[in-house]
C-alpha cells in the first residue's frame, strides 16, 4: 500500500497545516510550502512533516507543538513560541524528531519532554528569550546530536526527575544559567559537547542525578565550570575545562564521582575544591595555570591517581580542616603541598619540584604520610607529624618543637634539623648534610592512620596496600566491591534484615607474577579486620601439599593442611592440577583433594575462606571438572598482565627501595626491554621485573670492576650499558599493536583473544558473528560513540555445548580492545542469585549483580528451575533485567546464556529484551568428528600422545554416547587421562572408561591388535 502524501500550501493544497493533518493517515508524510503559519499544531497519530523552503510556524497563544503520537517527525522548520506561560514544543508521549529546525521559545522552557514523550534533535537550534532551552523529564530517552543551545535566558538544557537524555556534539553558548544540569534521578551521556560563557555553574550534576560524561569543554564561565553534588554515579572522561574565573571543579556534599584524563587549567582561584563529604576519583588528570590547584576542606577524601600539577601561583596541593587525601603517581612542579588543621595526606610515588619555594609544610595537627616520594624545594617543614618510608629529599627537613618525623629507609641530603622538643626517629636512613637530632628523645606512641571507633572497623591499612599496588585497577575494583557487599550485609544483619546471597570464596585467574598472592593476603587481613575471619591469615599450598601417594592418604593430607588455614585464608596456587587430566601416569589422588575441600569447605563455611588460582583457561576447566566447585566459587577476579608502563614503574620501584637511580638512557633501554620481551600465556609479569633488576646490578658489578667509578655516585647509577646483555637476547622488535581507535578490523584481527576464538572446534557461525560483532564495536569506538545496548549478546545452547568458553573469549576480547573499563568477568545464574524472596526484592538484586560487574561483562545463566509466567518472580526478574540494562548501557556488558527454547521463551515474554539484546548466537550441534577433535586436544594439553587408532576409538565412543556435547568429550578425556596406564594412549585404556549406556565397542583393525 502507498504511503498518504498531503501538502500545505500551493496550488492544490491543503490551507493550513492543521487541516492536513486532520486528514492524514497514520504514516502520512506532509509537505508544507514556504510561508508563515500562525497555528497550534496537535499531533495524535504518526505522521512526518517536512518543510519546502523557508516555513515558519508562529504560536502566539498555546504551544506550537504538541506531540502525543507515537512518532512524529518535523524537517526544515522554524517554530516559534511566544506564549509567556507555554513552552514551544510539548511532547507527551512517543517521539518528536526534530531535524535542522530552529525553535524559540518565551515561556519558561522552549522544548519540554514529560510523560512518556522523548525528543531527537539534530541538527537544531534553540533558543529562549525567558527561560531554559531543552527540558527533559520523561524517562523515555531522548536524544540531542549537533545541535546548538545558544542565548537561553536560563539553563540550556535540563535534565530533572526521571528524565534520560544522550547529548552528542552539541554546543551550550551563553546561558543564563546553567549550561547542562542533572538533577532529581535523572540520566544524563553527554559526548563530545561544548559549554561557553555559561553564568552559572556551566555542568552541574546534582541529588540523585547519574551522568556519564566524555569529550566535554567548558570555557569562558562566568562562575565554575563543573559542579557535581549528586549521590548518583558520576564518570568524566577526556574533559576539559578552561579559564574558570572561581574554580574548574567543585565536588562537595556526598558525591563520589570518578573523574578520568581530564584538564583543568586557567582557573583564577582552585582548578578542585574538593568539600563536604565528598570522595571524589581522579585518574590521569592535569591541573595547572590556578592559585591553588587542589584544595580539600571539609570531611573530604578526595583520591588522585597519576595527576600532575604545575604552574600554581600559590600552593599546589591545600588540604584543610577534616579532610583526608590520598594521592597516587603524582607529579607537581611550581608550588608545593600545605597541610593544616586535623587533614591528612596519604602520598605515594610521587615528584614534588618547588625550585626556591617552600616544598612541604606539615602544620597545625595535620598528618602526612609519605612513600617512594621524592622532593626537591627549598625545604620540608614539620610541625606536626610526618612518616616517611623510601623518600628521597633534596632538602633539609626541619622538625619543630612537639612535631613528630618518623623515617625510613630515606635519603635526606641537606640533612634533618630537629628544634628542641622535636621527636625523631630515623630507621636506615642516608643523610649527606648535617643532621641535628636529640639522642635521648624518643618519639610517642602515635596513633594509628584512619584508627576508627572502638569496634576496630578499621580498613585504611590493608586496603590503602591494595590501592598502592602497581596496576590492577580492575581486581581492586573487585575486591573493594566485595568488601563493601559484605559491610552492608553486617548493617543489614545488625538491622534483622535478610543477607543477599554472597559467597566469600574467590578464583584468581591470570598469568603468575602479577600479584595475587599479594592480594589474597591483604584480602583475609580486611577479613579479620571486619570480624568475618578470626585470624585473616594466609596459608599458601599447591598441589603437593594436599595429595597424597597412597589411597586414603590424601584426605588426611589436605584436613592437616585446611586445619592450619581455620580462621584465614586458604590460597591454592596451580589449583587446576588437582583435576583429572593432568598427564602422566598412575593413580591421581586430585579428585579426592577436591572432594575432602569441598566438605571441609561446608563445614568450616563461617571460618574459612578458600582461594584457588592459575592460569586463566586452566582454572575454567578446573570449575567445570566438579559441579560442586562452580557453586562455590562464583565469583572470578582475573590478573591481566602488567603494561609496558606498569613494568617500568615495577622495575623502577625496585631500584629506588636499594638505593639505585636510572640514567635517562636506562629508562628508555628498559622500556624497550619491556615492548621486546615476548607476553605469552607463561610471562612472569613482576617476576620478570625483579630478575631484570637483579641482573642490572649484576651487570653493574662487572662493569665497575673492570673500570673502577671516579665517583661514589657512580655506584647508586644504573645505566644502559647493566641492561645491553638482557637486551640483546631478546627477539627483535615487533610492530606495535594496532589501537581499536585507529583501524578497528586490524585490531580485531589482532587481538589474542580472537586468535583463540578461530581456534575453537566446530561453531563457524557463532565464531564469525562474535569476530563481526567485535569489529563493529571497535568501529564505534573508533568514531567515538557510545556502545549502547549493542554489545550485549544473548548466547543460546544446549548444556556442556560451550557456552561458558564463548563468553569468556568474547569478554576477554572486549577487555583486550579496550571497549570495556575494567574487564572483569562476573557470572551470576537467574535461578541460584536473583531469584526474589519478596515483592520489589528483584530489582535490588539485578541492580547488585550489575554493581559486581560495572566496567566488565556480567554473564548471566537463564537456565534452572524457575517459572517465567507472568506475575511470577522470575517474570519480575526479567523485567527488572530490562529495565536496569536499559537504563545504564554497556556498565556492565551482559551476556545471557541458556537453553534454546528458554531463551525463545523468555523473550516472547518480554520484549523489550530484545530491544536490549540485539545479538543473538546460538550454537548448534557438533559433529562426532569435531567431539573426537576436542577430546583428543584436552589430552594433549594435559601431556598425552594420542596415536591415530586412538583418536578414530574416540570418535566412535562419542558417537555411540547418548550425550554428544562438549562437556560429554571433556568428561571422557578427563577420565581417560586419569586411569591411562601411561603417557601414550593405546585403545585399551578406552575398555575401562566406556560410558554403560553405550554398545559394546566394535574394534576396528587399529584396536583389534590390543588385546
Amino acid at each position: 500500500m502507498n504511503r498518504q502524501v498531503l501538502t500545505v500550501g500551493g496550488e492544490g493544497g491543503h490551507p493550513t497545516i492543521g487541516a492536513a493533518l486532520a486528514q492524514a493517515q497514520p504514516g502520512a508524510t506532509i509537505t508544507v510550502h514556504s510561508g508563515r503559519y500562525e497555528e497550534n499544531l496537535v499531533v495524535d497519530r504518526m505522521v512526518s512533516l517536512v518543510a519546502e523552503g523557508d516555513v515558519e510556524i508562529v504560536a502566539r497563544e498555546g504551544s506550537v507543538l504538541v506531540a502525543n503520537a507515537e512518532a512524529v517527525q518535523l524537517r526544515g522548520f522554524t517554530l516559534a513560541g511566544q506564549d509567556d506561560k507555554l513552552v514551544a514544543v510539548d511532547v507527551v508521549r512517543g517521539e518528536a524528531a526534530l531535524d535542522g529546525c530552529r525553535v524559540t521559545g518565551a515561556s519558561w522552557a522552549t522544548l519540554l519532554a514529560r510523560l512518556q514523550g522523548s525528543l531527537a534533535l539534530r541538527g537544531c537550534a534553540v533558543t529562549s528569550t525567558a527561560g531554559a532551552g531543552i527540558v527533559i523529564a520523561s524517562p523515555a530517552q531522548s536524544t540531542i546530536e549537533d545541535t546548538e543551545i545558544a542565548g537561553t535566558a536560563s539553563s540550556g538544557v535540563v535534565i530533572a526527575e526521571v528524565g534520560s537524555v544522550v547529548l552528542r556534539r552539541c554546543a551550550v553558548r551563553q546561558p543564563k544559567g546553567n549550561g547542562v544540569c542533572v538533577n532529581g534521578e535523572a540520566v544524563a551521556v553527554v559526548e563530545q559537547c561544548e559549554i561557553t560563557g555559561a553564568e552559572k555553574p556551566a555542568m552541574v550534576v546534582e541529588q540523585q542525578g547519574r551522568a556519564t560524561i566524555t569529550g566535554l569543554t567548558v570555557r569562558e564561565s562566568a562562575n565554575v565550570d563543573l559542579y557535581l553534588t549528586s549521590e548518583g554515579r558520576v564518570s568524566v572522561v577526556d574533559s576539559r575545562f578552561l579559564a574558570a574565573p572561581m574554580q574548574a571543579v567543585h565536588v562537595a556534599a556526598s558525591a563520589a564521582p570518578v573523574l578520568r584524563e581530564c584538564v583543568f587549567a586557567g582557573a583564577e582561584r582552585n582548578a578542585v575544591q574538593v568539600t563536604g563529604t565528598a570522595s571524589p576519583h581522579f585518574v590521569d588528570c592535569t591541573f595547572e595555570d590556578s592559585q591553588v590547584a587542589i584544595l580539600a576542606d571539609g570531611e573530604a577524601a578526595p583520591n588522585f591517581e597519576r595527576a600532575t600539577v604545575r604552574g600554581a601561583t600559590r600552593t599546589g596541593v591545600l588540604a584543610t580542616a577534616d579532610a583526608k587525601v590520598r594521592i597516587a603517581g603524582f607529579r607537581l612542579a611550581g608550588r608545593g603541598i600545605v597541610l593544616s588543621g586535623q587533614s591528612r595526606l596519604d602520598i605515594m610515588d610521587a615528584s614534588v619540584e618547588t625550585g626556591r619555594e617552600i616544598a612541604v609544610e606539615v602544620t597545625e595537627s595535620s598528618w602526612l604520610s609519605g612513600t617512594d616520594l621524592h622532593v626537591r624545594g627549598s625545604g620540608f617543614r614539620i610541625t606536626a607529624t610526618a612518616e616517611l618510608q623510601d623518600c628521597e629529599i633534596a632538602d633539609e627537613v626541619v622538625v619543630a618543637p612537639g612535631a613528630t618525623l618518623t623515617a625510613s629507609r630515606c635519603r635526606v641530603r641537606d640533612g634533618v634539623s630537629a628544634e628542641d622538643g622535636a621527636n625523631v626517629t630515623l630507621t636506615e636512613c642516608e643523610t649527606d648534610g648535617a643532621t641535628t637530632v636529640e639522642p635521648e628523645v624518643v618519639p610517642p606512641a602515635a596513633p594509628e592512620p584512619g584508627s576508627g571507633d572502638a569496634s576496630g572497623e578499621v580498613l585504611d591499612g590493608p586496603l590503602g596496600e591494595l590501592e598502592s599496588l602497581v596496576g590492577l585497577a580492575g581486581v581492586k575494583k573487585e575486591v573493594t566491591g566485595l568488601i563493601n557487599l559484605i559491610r552492608m550485609s553486617q548493617m543489614r544483619e545488625r538491622m534483622g534484615l535478610p543477607m543477599p546471597p554472597m559467597s566469600r570464596h574467590l578464583v584468581f585467574a591470570g598469568p603468575p607474577g602479577t600479584g595475587k598472592t599479594t592480594v589474597a593476603r591483604l584480602y583475609g587481613t580486611v577479613l579479620a579486620e571486619l570480624g568475618i575471619l578470626s585470624k585473616g591469615h594466609m596459608v599458601e599450598v599447591a598441589r603437593q601439599d594436599l595429595v597424597g601417594q597412597y589411597i586414603g592418604s590424601t584426605a588426611i593430607k589436605t584436613t592437616e593442611v585446611v586445619e592450619k588455614a581455620i580462621g584465614g585464608v586458604l590460597f591454592i596456587d596451580e589449583a587446576y592440577t588437582l583435576s583429572a587430566g593432568s598427564g602422566g601416569s598412575g593413580p591421581d589422588f586430585g579428585q579426592e583433594a577436591i572432594d575432602a575441600l569441598m566438605k571441609i569447605m561446608e563445614d568450616q563455611r563461617d571460618s574459612l575462606v578458600v582461594i584457588v588460582a592459575g592460569y586463566s583457561e586452566q582454572m575454567d576447566v578446573f570449575l567445570e571438572s566438579n559441579p560442586g566447585l562452580a557453586s562455590r566459587f562464583t565469583r572470578t577476579i582475573e590478573f591481566p598482565n602488567y603494561s609496558v608502563d606498569e613494568l617500568v614503574t615495577i622495575t623502577t620501584g625496585l631500584t629506588r627501595k636499594h638505593y639505585y637511580e636510572l640514567t635517562d638512557d636506562a629508562l628508555t633501554t628498559l622500556r624497550e626491554y619491556f615492548e621486546r620481551v615476548p607476553k605469552n600465556s607463561t610471562f612472569g609479569n613482576g617476576r620478570v621485573a625483579r630478575k631484570l633488576f637483579e641482573a642490572m646490578v649484576n651487570n653493574q658489578a662487572s662493569r665497575l670492576a673492570l673500570q673502577p667509578p671516579s665517583k661514589d655516585s657512580e655506584l647508586n647509577r644504573l645505566t644502559a650499558e647493566d641492561l645491553r646483555a638482557e637486551l640483546a637476547n631478546l627477539p627483535a622488535a615487533v610492530q606495535a599493536a594496532v589501537s581499536v581507535g585507529t583501524d578497528p578490523a586490524a585490531a580485531v584481527g589482532a587481538a589474542d583473544s580472537v586468535h583463540r576464538l578461530r581456534r575453537l572446534v566446530g561453531q563457524k557461525t557463532v565464531r564469525e558473528h562474535a569476530e563481526r560483532l567485535l569489529v563493529r564495536l571497535g568501529g564505534l569506538e573508533h568514531g567515538r560513540q557510545p556502545l549502547g545496548q549493542e554489545a550485549n549478546v544473548v548466547l543460546s545452547g544446549e548444556r556442556g555445548s560451550g557456552r561458558a568458553e564463548f563468553a569468556r573469549l568474547y569478554a576477554r576480547g572486549l577487555a583486550e580492545l579496550g571497549l570495556v573499563g575494567v574487564g572483569q568477568l562476573v557470572r551470576r545464574s537467574v535461578a541460584d542469585d536473583l531469584m526474589p524472596r519478596w515483592p520489589g526484592q528483584a530489582e535490588h538484586l539485578v541492580r547488585t549483580a550489575l554493581d559486581d560487574a560495572s566496567g566488565g561483562v556480567l554473564v548471566l545463566d537463564l537456565d534452572g528451575e524457575w517459572e517465567s509466567t507472568v506475575h511470577t518472580p522470575g517474570h519480575e526478574v526479567l523485567e527488572a533485567l530490562a529495565e536496569a540494562v536499559g537504563r545504564r548501557p554497556a556498565d556492565p556488558v551482559v551476556v545471557l546464556t541458556g537453553e534454546p527454547r528458554r531463551v525463545r521463551t523468555l523473550a516472547g515474554l518480554v520484549p523489550s529484551l530484545r530491544d536490549r539484546f540485539p545479538a543473538v548466537w546460538e550454537l548448534g550441534e557438533y559433529t562426532v568428528d569435531e567431539l573426537g577433535e576436542i577430546a583428543v586436544r584436552l589430552l594433549v594439553r594435559g601431556g598425552h600422545e594420542v596415536p591415530g587408532d586412538v583418536r578414530d576409538a574416540l570418535a566412535h565412543e562419542l558417537a555411540a554416547a547418548s550425550d554428544r556435547t562438549v562437556h560429554a568429550a571433556h568428561e571422557l578425556a578427563r577420565t581417560l587421562s586419569a586411569t591411562a596406564a601411561s603417557r601414550t594412549l593405546a585403545a585399551a585404556d578406552l575398555r575401562a572408561v566406556r560410558p554403560p549406556d553405550v554398545e559394546p565397542l566394535a574394534l576396528g583393525q587399529g584396536l583389534a591388535s590390543v588385546g
